[in-house]
Parts: C-alpha cells; sequence; structure tokens
C-alpha cells in the first residue's frame, strides 16, 4: 500500500532528503515517477518517506552510530521499502505500454 501525505510540509520538499529520494525514484522506477508527476502526486508520495528518514536517522543516534553512518542506513532502509513499494507498479506501467486496449498505437522506434 503506497502512503501519500496531502497536507505535506513544504519545507521538506525544499531539503535535500527530497531531492535524493526523488533522485532515486527516477532513476530506478522512471514510469512510476513520471506517472506521480503527471498527477502531482511526488510530493504527497515523498514526504512521509522523508519523515520516516529523519525518525530512522534519530533512532540510529539514539544506537551511538557515526552521524554519517545514520543518514547513509536511513536513506538505506528508506529506499529499500520504496523498492518494495513500487517495484510492482513500475512493472504494471512498463506492461500497459503494450497494452493494445489502452494505446491501440505502439510507438517501434522506441522498441
Amino acid at each position: 500500500m503506497i502512503e501519500f501525505n496531502e497536507n505535506y510540509e513544504e519545507i521538506l520538499i525544499h531539503s535535500s532528503y527530497y531531492k535524493v529520494l526523488v533522485k532515486h525514484i527516477e532513476e530506478l522506477y522512471p514510469l512510476v515517477y513520471q506517472g506521480l508527476c503527471l498527477y502531482s502526486f511526488l510530493e504527497q508520495y515523498v514526504e512521509p518517506k522523508i519523515v520516516e528518514v529523519l525518525k530512522l536517522e534519530f533512532e540510529y543516534r539514539k544506537q551511538n552510530y557515526p552521524l554519517s553512518g545514520c543518514t547513509e542506513l536511513a536513506y538505506k532502509d528508506i529506499c529499500d521499502l520504496i523498492n518494495d513499494e513500487l517495484e510492482e507498479y513500475e512493472r504494471e506501467e512498463y506492461l500497459k505500454q503494450f497494452d493494445l486496449d489502452l494505446n491501440p498505437v505502439i510507438d517501434t522506434e522506441c522498441i
């Protein structure tokens, strides 16, 4: 289940956390990224992930991990969570490209 937050904090969207997570989604799941951007859901999807990164970072600091290691571990955990969530949706979006009911004309130059 994908989590969205319609009342996201604007300040988190302008953070480096946002840029890192969006870049991860854009590189690994380009079709889902396009869909999220098309329907203006990208910010609503990424903001709860930023909150989770911050929570994990705090938890790792409480466990006396090095400061730089806390951030890297938190990013890794959240990127793994994103991978689990979006892998299925990327596959579905890919298959939709070849569904003749949805796309009666297929551009063979891109294949």
